[in-house]
């Protein structure tokens, strides 16, 4: 067994941060597509006369300019990102000119090219702007949009949440329960941000545990249940036959020690325990940092500290992660029976993390129950 910490360095390890997209991108035309203004200010011919030069109109971004062509000593009055019209080789921003009876006067020198964004300097037509499988972040994925790719990589990944288990049912029989574990998975990856996938409910056989990860898409597959020493807890073994890498089996944690984490072509799986308390506990302390490395993100500290309302208790090796509720600044433990205890943990609104016994008064971390 290994503690939390260590688990999550594992893990956390293995990951590619951010989004990869597997096929190259190139542009669809010239970028930019015409010799383009840079500037508000006045289109001009550098080879006429110093002298004034009369505005023939005005051309706003994303108008025609076929209509204009200057003549000797004329302007055109041009908008930022707007086409240059024929006959013009610079732009003269409006704060290097001004005007004097309905004529633009240049009040310095210009060259020729000023501020003219020209034809394809970005890129030309398909040209590779980003290699295979590189990864994604705001600005590549702008430019998918720029280049007119309809179906850019998802920004978050896919994640399919499935319960495993005999014993489950939407209409248990009267030695059977309800899958609760999907609800709480699904309300966390909703406020982490993600959207899940769920996934049927898979029953204790190794062939159709097998058969659903050889088939399923995912970039995330979460189950609960399945990972333990029972007789029918085939996760783990299924998970090897198949060739995956597990990444950790078993942690120094109470509850939620059988939890499992593995790598199989580049895709994580989650194998937590089934029971309630246990399923949250373990989803509240993996999800937020796993989900923030994989966005490119840096996992932030969700711990922080706090002052005991009362005593706690503590036996044993492992680490406790215990539900508790707070009252005016201080937590207080609820008594909770064991790690199906789905009750107790709905009636706190915070978790305790200790790894001895603590006195009233006492520091000790804890985050907030999402």
């Amino acid at each position: 067994m290994i503690s939390i910490d260590e688990a999550l360095e594992q893990l956390l390890a293995v990951i590619r941060p951010g989004v990869e997209a597997h096929a190259e991108l190139r542009s669809d035309r010239d970028d930019p597509p015409f010799d383009k203004s840079a500037m508000d200010g006045y289109a001009i011919n550098t080879s006429h006369t110093a002298g004034p030069r009369r505005i023939i109109g005005t051309l706003y971004a994303g108008e025609d300019p076929s209509t204009y062509t200057l003549g000797p000593d004329e302007c055109l009055k041009i908008m930022t990102g707007a086409c240059v019209p024929r006959g013009a080789d610079a732009v003269v921003p409006i704060e290097q000119c001004r005007i004097e009876h309905g004529s633009m006067v240049l009040a310095t020198e210009v060259m020729p090219g000023s501020f003219i964004r020209k034809k394809a300097s970005h890129a030309k037509k398909d040209e590779v702007l980003l290699p295979r499988y590189h990864p994604m972040n705001a600005p590549r994925f702008a430019l998918y949009a720029q280049v007119g790719e309809a179906s850019p990589p998802r920004m978050s990944p896919r994640i399919v949440v499935c319960s495993t288990g005999d014993e489950l049912s939407a209409r248990p029989s009267e030695f059977q329960i309800r899958d609760s574990n999907w609800h709480s998975l699904s309300y966390l990856l909703n406020r982490l941000g993600s959207e899940c996938h769920l996934g049927p409910i898979l029953r204790d056989n190794p062939f159709e545990i097998e058969h659903f990860i050889n088939t399923q898409s995912f970039d995330i597959l979460i189950t609960t249940g399945g990972v333990s020493a029972g007789d029918k807890d085939y996760l783990p073994r299924v998970l090897r036959e198949i060739g995956a890498q597990i990444i950790f089996h078993k942690l120094n944690l109470k509850p939620g020690m059988p939890m499992l984490a593995a790598t199989i072509n580049n895709k994580i799986i989650l194998g937590l325990p089934g029971n309630a308390v246990s399923t949250y506990v373990t989803s509240l302390i993996f999800l937020p940092p796993l989900l923030a490395a994989l966005r490119g993100m840096t996992p932030a500290t969700v711990w922080v500290q706090g002052i005991l309302g009362s005593d706690l208790d503590h036996s044993g090796n492992k680490e406790w992660v215990v539900p508790a509720f707070r009252i005016d600044s201080l937590l207080h433990p609820v008594k909770s029976r064991d790690s199906s205890d789905l009750v107790a943990l709905a009636q706190a609104d915070v978790v305790i993390r200790i790894a001895s016994p603590k006195k009233k008064g006492d520091t000790v971390y804890y985050q907030n129950i999402l």
